[in-house]
């Protein structure tokens, strides 16, 4: 398989999937099953299978939360609840707000958190409105669950 050829040369440091994404590749690397009816330990233990087999930061993104298993640490993180909105390519966004936060070199909860956030305010958009800096800042510090000052700007 190219991924385990890639992985197997060092060339992963983080992979990135939503939840139908980690069932196919476990399936794939016959690491078990990721049931369709899921909870958050479910993810937990599919995002530490497939750390353990590929090396690298595995995160792993869900509609009711986020998981990341590093070396380090196991972290998961709550989305933000909507009811409705605009939800194609949430997970693109997400992923984006994830490589900033591993861009910005921030805790595995921190990064996850500014990546629920984009995924949050895109969705809440109604019309696929990215999230820009200062937006995703208001709205980390206006009353998230985690507060924190980093300026993202800079």
């Amino acid at each position: 398989m190219g991924l385990m050829r890639i992985v197997e040369e060092g060339l992963v440091d983080v992979i990135s999937l939503n939840e139908n994404e980690a069932r196919i590749l476990m399936r794939t690397l016959s690491l078990g099953d990721f049931p369709i009816q899921y909870g958050p330990q479910d993810v937990l233990k599919a995002g530490c299978r497939l750390h353990d087999e590929l090396k690298c930061t595995v995160d792993i993104h869900t509609p009711f939360g986020s998981t990341s298993v590093s070396n380090h640490e196991q972290t998961c993180v709550p989305t933000h609840k909507l009811v409705e909105g605009f939800a194609t390519g949430a997970g693109d966004v997400w992923d984006a707000g994830d490589i900033l936060g591993h861009l910005l070199r921030l805790g595995a909860r921190e990064r996850l958190e500014i990546a629920n956030a984009c995924a949050y305010l895109y969705v809440a958009s109604g019309r696929a409105g990215l999230p820009g800096l200062q937006q995703l800042q208001r709205f980390l510090i206006g009353g998230t669950r985690t507060k924190f000052g980093r300026n993202l700007t800079r």
